[in-house]
């Protein structure tokens, strides 16, 4: 293509003895650096009607020796791209229905993922939020300072069904525009968001919440998310208020995963709490320096049970011989806890047991992780140590 060859030559220009003046050479790069950008988005882009103009311009350019028009045509094109470069987004948006926003502090900004289209939030971009393709499923902002404008954008988006909001910034009560997005599935924030409208999105069935301090209050307003399948906590209770904050959620009648990740000193009296919550099909709890034998045996009314994690707990083969009255543990992670070799041996008494992730002072030489892996293709369980 001729824009193929100007991209040659141009390079070749600047890297030749003689030279072009250096605004011209600042334009020639402004250029190149907008036709690299266009050419990481994947597109023919011979096919795309808006790049035409610039191609003949640019072929009828070299016709004409004159730097100082050169150097402003040059100024323009890069102009352009960048023009086209939006719309080629906006066209992969809509053919991928997801989005990556991120806020335009260069400190912040990472590098973008090849199949995610990411536009970069600034006071030139904000009113390019109302082109976004309303066919969009996923949207994820980053960093962002969100203005009333932008929300009210944003919620005008009716078919979104994922949002992820990560360190943004925004006035809490603009938060209500989002109320327009009642497909809303899932949803991810860090570290605020007004709770008090959870409620008013009929189809959440995810809910991931990051950073943030949570109370008794807070986790009541989450529990009246009847229809949640699916809820994350990575934050912070008050430590003064832990029991209490974990028992609105027995509330929750069709939950199916919790995933509870607090630096806080969760008891046996919190797991008595989950024992309530029979639709669980996955627990996972990283975080459970204080949870002992007896507290693991009110896990097991939960008999739906798929996945469980207890790690850096005080468990011993006891509470691990408790497990196995679990109908349906399919995979089980205890890492940092303080099982022996010969108390992994009750695996094989497991009914649906298929992976093991067994971890602990007991574990840490070679020979040891040798003879648990040997055991577990003996028994027809593949398990890992920690």
């Amino acid at each position: 293509m001729i824009i193929d060859r100007v991209y040659a030559e141009l390079e070749n220009m600047i890297n030749a003895e003689n030279t072009p003046s250096p605004k011209l050479k600042d334009s020639i790069i402004s250029f190149m650096n907008a036709y690299e950008a266009l050419s990481e988005m994947k597109f023919d882009i011979s096919s795309q009607g808006a790049l035409t103009e610039i191609q003949n311009d640019i072929k009828i350019l070299f016709q004409d020796g004159d730097e100082n028009p050169f150097a402003t045509f040059i100024t323009q094109t890069a102009q352009k791209i960048d023009v086209t470069l939006l719309d080629l987004k906006f066209a992969l948006i809509r053919k991928k229905k997801m989005l990556r926003i991120m806020g335009d502090d260069p400190r912040l900004l990472t590098t973008e993922d090849p199949d995610t289209p990411t536009l970069v939030l600034s006071s030139k971009t904000e009113d390019a939020l109302w082109n976004i393709p309303k066919n969009l499923n996923t949207l994820v902002l980053e960093y962002c300072k969100l203005s009333e404008r932008a929300l009210e954008a944003i919620g005008s988006l009716t078919e979104l069904n994922t949002l992820e909001m990560l360190g943004c910034t925004f006035q809490t009560a603009d938060l209500n525009h989002l109320l327009g997005c009642q497909n809303l599935k899932k949803l991810k924030f860090h570290p605020n968001f007004n709770l008090k409208l959870l409620k008013k999105f009929p189809h959440l069935e995810s809910l991931h919440i990051s950073g943030r301090v949570l109370s008794p209050e807070g986790m009541k307003q989450i529990a009246e998310v009847s229809q949640l399948q699916e809820l994350i906590l990575n934050g912070r209770l008050r430590h003064n208020l832990i029991d209490e904050s974990i028992k609105p959620l027995t509330q929750l009648k069709n939950l199916e995963t919790l995933i509870i990740h607090l630096p806080a000193a969760l008891t046996d009296r919190c797991l008595e709490t989950i024992g309530q919550m029979a639709s669980l099909k996955t627990l996972r709890i990283p975080d459970g320096d204080n949870f002992t034998d007896k507290g693991v045996c009110h896990l097991l009314s939960c008999v739906k049970l798929e996945e469980l994690e207890l790690s850096f707990t005080q468990l011993t083969e006891k509470g691990l011989h408790a497990l196995k009255y679990l109908p349906c543990l399919k995979t089980l992670t205890l890492e940092a806890s303080r099982i022996t070799f010969d108390g992994v041996k009750v695996l094989a008494e497991f009914p649906a047991l298929e992976s093991a992730k067994i971890g602990g002072e007991a574990f840490w030489s070679t020979e040891t992780q040798k003879a648990v892996i040997a055991y577990g293709k003996e028994i027809g369980v593949e398990i890992q140590c920690s």
